[in-house]
């Protein structure tokens, strides 16, 4: 083998890879060796023709499906799905078929007297010794920060290919004429609006590509600090006069002085104005920003020597956000637009706000996650959050928030037909509605808060509420349950306790509301039900079976030593690499072929051995 100065081997190398491409061939349903392929055969009952290829692709999809998706596995197999579930029901009667004595019986002698004792293994995984996987790890060390060193160059060279093509698709739409010196023509193309763009887009996704939590704070004041300056700038809308500069509106709200809405102007004249490049600007927009930014700074020094009278010091009033912000919290209102705030963010985060927005990404609350993060003490290494994550995420949270509302609404139109009295104000959607659908959909009431005061999750300090409610599984749509458990009409045949506990008691129907009106939903007590019919027949299964758990043991110990036999094999291979042989690139071979080679092709050694083994085994 290598030296142990290497943190890995070429060998290793080879044959990490050699079972990864077994893995992959095998979930594929591409077999290495024809000779492990199912043979064709007619399907009942349309007796369709199954190739071996399409058997392949169906135990491939089977693997990965399961069972219950034929719909999945039909597409990929490339039948219908009514044959992909005649030939799941064929393999069922098959199995049942083999479950009989005579079978089992018939098989061990088999398994004893032949010398196909690999059929049955092929491809098994093998257990090999605690020094052996000692060694393996010492030669993977490192290797994990390899592969991903080669992975980040592979695909970091993809963005660069497909950001080349961003810049030249745009460079040929514009037009420029061949006569443009070097110099202009390279300031031509930085100042065209769809390279800018493009640009604080690439920019927005470096800088998401990994957030840890320092940066998901970050995000999330960048987040609330547009948030504030588009509510700011309504409010200051609402203030000013139509048509008048200076002049308040007579309608404009009281709360609102006029020095804050003289602030608010020049604030927003900044914004606007600092979105545009400097060589963009008209000479009336320079003037604008040099007029409303002197009149900043000579508000601020003012205020700041009133303040500092006062006695605050600098480092409160930086703290609280400048000489501004305090005279605003002073008059009971907030700054409208934190230019110089806005102004000290890095550059990269410019247009982040954007990214996160056109991609759904604003609903997370991210302060929180970070503090999430930090208070389960997740390593530093896997707290990282990268935006395809998040994008999972909010994919899986608008799927199970679309199929909630639709609940949610149908309980809320419910409770509006049962109750006609019922004024605007309550015809619209209430937090009861959302609980009451998660507790008919089975899910757990929400079980935590999040208190940013102390930035850490803790759970609800609440005590459990216990809540008995009546669920009618009487088939009859007017059996319905008052709030007390009576019936209002008809007759429950059936009726089942169930203990909702973490909810309120407004979840249960409102008076005269019927569970079994609600018929489209899941009800937890059916659930419970089935699941202990399920249980009883699965005892009774287990009864019936006992007389042939006996020969299954005896099955399950012989395939056992034998598989245990051939592992001491393979790890002796494994040992028996030279030294020599491995600094001469003489990779060694895993033996894996020797899975699919017909028995008359096995060495003397192995038939000597299975023969051995089966008469132990009489």
């Amino acid at each position: 083998m290598v030296s142990d100065e290497r943190s890995h081997s070429k060998w290793y190398l080879h044959h990490l890879d050699t079972h990864i491409q077994a893995s992959l061939k095998a979930t594929l349903g591409n077999y290495p060796h024809p000779s492990l392929q199912i043979p064709p055969s007619d399907i009942p009952p349309s007796n369709a023709v199954w190739t071996s290829s399409e058997k392949d692709a169906f135990f491939a999809a089977l693997s990965r499906h399961s069972r219950y998706r034929p719909d999945l596995i039909a597409s990929e197999v490339g039948k219908s799905e009514i044959e992909v579930v005649w030939y799941l029901e064929f393999l069922e009667k098959g199995k049942e078929n083999m479950v009989n004595k005579e079978k089992r019986e018939s098989k061990m002698k088999e398994l004893k007297g032949s010398s196909k004792w690999r059929e049955g293994l092929a491809p098994a995984a093998r257990e090999v010794s605690d020094k052996w996987v000692e060694k393996e790890e010492e030669l993977a060390s490192g290797l994990h920060e390899m592969l991903e060193e080669m992975a980040q160059e592979h695909e970091l060279g993809l963005s660069r290919k497909r950001k080349r093509e961003a810049k030249r698709s745009i460079i040929q739409a514009a037009s420029i004429s061949p006569d443009t010196k070097s110099g202009d023509k390279t300031k031509f193309i930085d100042n065209l609006p769809e390279m800018q763009k493009l640009n604080q887009q690439w920019d927005a996704e470096d800088w998401l590509a990994v957030m840890d939590p320092e940066k998901l704070f970050e995000l999330d004041d960048c987040i609330q600090q547009v948030w504030l300056a588009e509510s700011q700038e309504e409010l200051v809308r609402n203030a000013e006069p139509d048509g008048a500069e200076d002049a308040p509106s007579p309608s404009a709200p009281s709360t609102v002085s006029k020095t804050a809405i003289k602030v608010a102007r020049d604030l927003r004249t900044m914004s606007l104005i600092s979105s545009i490049p400097k060589k963009k600007r008209t000479p009336e927009q320079q003037r604008l920003f040099t007029a409303a930014r002197n009149r900043q700074r000579g508000r601020e020094q003012y205020r700041t020597k009133k303040l500092l009278v006062e006695g605050m010091t600098e480092e409160d009033i930086r703290k609280a956000g400048g000489a501004d912000a305090v005279f605003a919290q002073k008059e009971g209102q907030e700054l409208p637009i934190d230019v110089g705030r806005g102004a000290r963010q890095r550059p990269e985060i410019r247009g982040v706000h954007d990214h996160v927005n056109e991609a759904g990404l604003e609903i997370f609350a991210f302060a929180n996650m970070a503090r999430f993060l930090k208070s389960h003490e997740v390593p530093s290494d896997t707290s990282n959050v990268s935006l395809p994550v998040l994008q999972d995420l909010r994919e899986e949270l608008v799927v199970h928030l679309k199929l909630l509302l639709y609940d949610v609404i149908t309980v809320a139109e419910k409770e509006r037909l049962q109750d006609q009295s019922l004024d605007d104000a309550r015809n619209e959607i209430a937090p009861n509605h959302v609980q009451q659908a998660l507790a008919l959909r089975g899910d757990l009431p929400p079980s935590f808060i999040v208190d940013p005061a102390l930035s850490k999750i803790q759970p609800v300090k609440t005590g459990p509420t216990t809540i008995t409610a009546i669920i009618s599984t009487d088939s009859a749509p007017d059996t319905d349950v008052d709030m007390s458990g009576n019936d209002t009409e008809g007759t429950i045949s059936e009726a089942s306790e169930e203990f909702l506990e973490g909810y309120p008691e407004n979840v249960l129907p409102p008076t005269g509301l019927s569970w079994s009106l609600l018929p489209h939903l899941r009800l937890i007590s059916e659930t419970r039900l089935n699941g202990h019919e399920s249980s009883a027949a699965t005892d009774s299964d287990e009864d019936e079976d006992e007389s042939l758990y006996e020969e299954d043991a005896m099955l399950d110990q012989a395939l056992e030593e034998v598989d245990l036999d051939h592992d001491k094999l393979y790890e002796k291979d494994l040992w028996g690499v030279d030294q020599e042989e491995e600094d001469k690139d003489d990779e060694l071979d895993d033996h894996a072929d020797v899975w699919a080679k017909d028995p008359i092709e096995r060495s003397t050694h192995e038939q000597g051995k299975s023969r051995c083994q089966s008469s132990t085994m009489n």
